[in-house]
């Protein structure tokens, strides 16, 4: 996929961006790994990219969230996420319900919580702290892509690279960059 401003200013998500990146690229760019990187490193939020993406089923974006969650999903030990994202993806796909939606959502979010849930988490070991990133990113899904990403960065970047702080999360980043420029790249 070859993205240009005009693409950008009829996707009503890519709007608030649409000005950074005809500057950084006037003409057009393909979304590699490294013109996504570089628009993050202008400030850019490359993660609304994924409303461009025409894929199985009617949510593109969703289905991004999907695949990254995916990435993560064996570092929770609960199993209730994968049975979560099972069903997101059976909706993702346009073969669920909104019920089934609902259930995905509820099922997530009682993990979440049955595993930490909101707060500070001073005391968990790095493995606690990364599969509840994990379930966190099941149902990240259901409230914004940029939760998302920071769920799957740190999860994936702990996991990988068993570093501590901004360079794990930055290993998980480049992660889910790449997947989301392998996408857009293949439509």
């Amino acid at each position: 996929m070859f993205i240009t401003e005009e693409l950008l200013r009829k996707n009503t998500a890519c709007r608030d961006h649409v000005d950074m990146f005809a500057c950084l690229h006037p003409n057009g760019f393909y979304p590699t790994a490294h013109n996504l990187l570089e628009a993050h490193d202008h400030g850019v939020d490359v993660f609304q990219l994924a409303h461009l993406l025409p894929l199985r089923g009617p949510n593109g974006m969703l289905h991004f969230c999907l695949l990254c969650a995916r990435r993560v999903q064996h570092l929770a030990k609960d199993a209730r996420v994968k049975e979560s994202l099972d069903i997101t993806e059976h909706y993702a796909l346009g073969e669920g319900t909104e019920e089934d939606r609902k259930t995905a959502e509820r099922i997530s979010w009682k993990a979440y919580l049955d595993s930490g849930g909101p707060g500070q988490h001073f005391d968990f070991t790095r493995d606690e702290f990364t599969a509840l990133n994990a379930v966190s990113a099941a149902h990240s899904i259901w409230c914004s892509p940029a939760w998302l990403a920071h769920d799957v960065a740190e999860a994936l970047g702990f996991s990988a690279s068993r570093r501590d702080g901004h360079e794990g999360y930055q290993t998980g980043f480049r992660i889910q960059v790449a997947i989301l420029s392998e996408m857009l790249l293949a439509n």
